[in-house]
């Protein structure tokens, strides 16, 4: 299981129950309501982006 962290996102490789496995595990570690990807660092062109609204 491997899990590869970019600006934009994140990614997860290994067989279908090693990543269902750690994504409850993420969200054992968190808020049930909070989304994984509210865990990850925001990137510049987001954080621009939500600025010129």
């Amino acid at each position: 299981m491997k899990v590869y962290l970019s600006d934009g996102g994140f990614r997860m490789v290994g067989k279908a129950w090693e990543v269902r496995s750690k994504l409850k595990e993420f969200s054992r570690s968190t808020d049930s309501d909070v989304p994984v990807t509210s865990l990850l660092p925001k990137s510049e062109k987001e954080k621009k982006t939500k600025k010129n609204r």
